[in-house]
């Protein structure tokens, strides 16, 4: 009898895990707005909550026309369902952007830049455990380093991703390692998503509870 009631919380979760896929299908859009968001957690824009998958569009200004070039932008976002989250820059017009990702108090969590996953190597992409919290994502031209004040927050001189540096603080400024201020293409797009259950995944799930379930009958039938 105790494998018995061990078997409805078990459907139940998978059940819950169902319906949670089906309610992450459609991701919030977010366009930045005219004037521009900021690259420092002050001026940042709110995109919204990331926990049913948000995109959010932007361009970065290339230096070009006479305007000063706008190497990276920053963005505030929620997440109230912890998991695995993807992030990525797939789909931007620009060639070679770098990811950069931080806690809500400026934090460094993970950064990188020409993923082996992307489909053009030189998009960004990596996955990542998030809890429920307040989050900061950045996307810049390739060359631009996230810095606390004392120096890099994370090792981009010699890594193409990764975590943050030991012992290192907040968000304070920007350092152009590059040298560059003239870039081809400007329209990008940041996409986050919670990684859930594939539906195979979960059909499989489904029939090996049901094979548990008529194996502990044939058991009690046996015993009787």
């Amino acid at each position: 009898m105790q494998a018995q009631h061990l078997l409805k919380p078990l459907a139940q979760a998978i059940a819950i895990a169902t319906l949670a896929g089906s309610a992450l299908a459609a991701p919030v859009i977010y366009n930045e707005s005219a004037g521009g968001t900021g690259d420092l957690m002050g001026t940042a824009e709110a995109a919204g909550d990331a926990s049913g998958g948000l995109t959010i569009n932007g361009n970065l200004l290339d230096g070009r026309g006479g305007f000063a070039p706008n190497l990276v932008d920053l963005f505030s976002f929620t997440v109230t369902a912890a998991g695995h989250y993807l992030i990525n820059s797939f789909g931007s017009d620009i060639a070679d952007p770098s990811l950069f990702l931080f806690d809500g108090s400026g934090n460094g969590i993970f950064w990188n830049n020409d993923a082996s996953l992307a489909p053009v190597d030189t998009q960004s992409a990596f996955g990542t455990d998030l809890a429920i919290g307040s989050y900061f994502i950045a996307l810049s031209w390739f060359g631009m380093d996230a810095e606390d004040g004392s120096g890099p927050i994370f090792d981009t001189a010699f890594s193409n991703e990764g975590g943050a540096l030991p012992g290192t603080g907040a968000l304070a400024n920007w350092a152009d390692y590059s040298g560059q201020d003239l870039w081809d293409r400007t329209a990008y797009n940041i996409n986050i998503s919670m990684r859930v259950p594939e539906p195979g995944a979960l059909a499989l799930s489904l029939a090996a509870l049901g094979l548990m379930a008529g194996a502990m009958r044939r058991r009690q039938s046996v015993a009787a």
